[in-house]
């Protein structure tokens, strides 16, 4: 049942007094399931987050010091996808920005797709 101690008849896969209560129960168990990524969401929206404040202050070739972006939370390490440029200069991306960090890992490139 949906937990509101209401006695219920009918068919075994007819748990529900409403459509509400079906909802409510079914929100709870997919919450339970999705509780285990969130830190890896987290880690995402920081660092997508990081990376939009870093492209209002990147020099004209598009780079910008690291420091800054890893104290709002960016991690060049967090889950993103993987993309190649027209000179096959290998970049990872967040939604519509993609990003490179430099050798010496003290910059990074962003670029707004």
């Amino acid at each position: 049942g949906c937990g509101c101690k209401q006695q219920f008849y009918g068919r075994s896969n007819q748990k529900y007094i409403d459509s509400s209560h079906k909802s409510k129960a079914n929100n709870e168990k997919r919450s339970k399931e999705l509780a285990r990524f969130t830190p890896l969401f987290d880690d995402v929206i920081k660092s997508y987050n990081a990376l939009v404040i870093g492209l209002k202050e990147v020099d004209v070739k598009g780079w910008v010091y690291i420091g800054k972006l890893t104290k709002l939370g960016f991690n060049p390490d967090c889950l993103t996808q993987q993309a190649k440029d027209i000179e096959k200069t290998e970049f990872k991306y967040i939604l519509d920005l993609a990003f490179r960090v430099y050798e010496d890992e003290k910059y990074i490139q962003i670029i707004k797709l």
